[in-house]
């Protein structure tokens, strides 16, 4: 197993194409205002709690942390969070970026990298740049059909979470897993 690396190192890792989603990395502290600055110690915190072997805890902590990572962006971002079957994190991904209004996620590249990781069970992200956190019916049936996809090989969607900058809402709270 290859050394622990911070889970944000990893976005992107199967995915060049993506760039990582952090906005803050290239800043100097000097370059940011207060507000901006306790984004930047609060991402670093979120990172450092959910890297590579530690567990989600709780749905209110994975939001928190989502709603951080990619609440504020002006484009749709559909990461994935691969665990083990002791709900520990492998890796966190993202996976596609779409537009303003929508990501054109594809269940055989979720597979693809369901397998690659070896993984027991996953959580699947993505913001909603509008604010608004309700899911679409497109939202719905790409839950469904990830479902039966990774369902085959004996693998868990324990969650779909869409975040804002201002809301959240986790399939698995409200039973609609």
């Amino acid at each position: 197993m290859a050394a622990s690396r911070p889970v944000f190192n990893l976005v992107g890792q199967n995915a060049p194409h993506l760039k990582p989603v952090n906005r803050f990395a290239r800043l100097k502290p000097s370059d940011l205002d207060a507000e901006e600055s306790a984004s930047v110690v609060a991402l670093a915190v979120m990172e450092r709690k959910h890297r590579r072997g530690k567990s989600i805890t709780s749905p209110a902590d994975a939001l928190a942390h989502f709603r951080l990572r990619l609440g504020e962006l002006d484009f749709e971002v559909f990461e994935i969070v691969f665990l083990d079957n002791r709900n520990r994190i492998i890796a966190i991904e993202t996976l596609f970026r779409g537009t303003i209004d929508g990501a054109s996620v594809h269940p055989r590249e979720v597979l693809k990298d369901v397998i690659h990781h070896q993984a027991a069970a996953i959580m699947l992200i993505h913001n909603h740049p509008s604010g608004v956190c309700q899911p679409s019916m497109a939202d719905r049936r790409i839950t469904d059909r990830i479902r039966e996809v990774v369902k085959m090989i004996d693998v868990r969607v324990i969650d779909h979470m869409i975040v804002s900058a201002e809301d959240s809402y986790s399939f698995a709270e409200h039973g609609d897993l």
